[in-house]
C-alpha cells in the first residue's frame, strides 16, 4: 500500500491527491464546529479525557483539573494544522499535530454517526455515505502519517 506520506530527512514528505487535500481542508471546519456540540453530547464527550469511569466525582474533577489544558493542546495543534496544510515537508513536530487533529476529526465524525466499535464499516447506510467516505479517507491519512512517523523513530 502506497501512503500521502513519506518519512524523508528533515521530517514528513506530504504526498497528497488533490482529493485527500480537499478532505484536510474540512478538518479545521469540522473541529471547529464541535464548540455546538453540547456538554455531554457523544461527540463532545469522545473528545475529552475520562480519567474515572467508574467513579462519576472523580471523573469530574479530573476533567475540571483537566479540561483547560487539554481544549488549548488541542487549539495548538489545529493552529499548527492550519498553518502548515500548504507545506510540502513537515517537521516531526508538524506531522504529529496533523496526526492529533486528524485524529479527533475521525473521533468527533465517528461519534456523530453513532459509532462505538469495530465493524462499523458493515453497518454503513447509504443515508451516512458521504461521512463514512469522510471517516475512511481520515483514517486512511491518519495511518499514513503514523506509518511515516514510526520511520523516524
Amino acid at each position: 500500500m502506497t501512503y500521502p506520506f513519506a518519512n524523508v530527512a528533515g521530517g514528513v514528505a506530504v504526498l497528497l491527491a488533490p482529493a485527500e487535500r480537499e478532505v484536510l481542508l474540512a478538518v479545521p471546519i469540522l473541529l471547529r464546529s464541535r464548540s455546538g456540540d453540547a456538554d455531554g453530547a457523544p461527540a463532545w464527550a469522545r473528545l475529552r479525557a475520562a480519567g474515572h469511569l467508574d467513579d462519576p466525582e472523580a471523573a469530574a474533577r479530573f476533567a475540571d483539573l483537566t479540561a483547560g489544558m487539554l481544549a488549548g493542546a488541542q487549539a495548538d495543534d489545529l493552529d499548527r494544522f492550519e498553518e502548515t496544510l500548504d507545506d510540502e515537508v513537515l517537521d516531526t513536530a508538524s506531522a504529529e499535530c496533523w496526526m492529533r487533529a486528524i485524529g479527533e476529526a475521525r473521533l468527533l465524525v465517528a461519534a456523530r454517526l453513532g459509532i462505538e466499535e469495530d465493524g462499523w464499516e458493515d453497518d454503513a447506510g447509504e443515508q451516512d455515505l458521504v461521512e463514512m467516505t469522510v471517516l475512511r479517507v481520515l483514517g486512511y491519512l491518519q495511518e499514513g502519517l503514523v506509518a511515516a512517523l514510526s520511520e523516524r523513530i
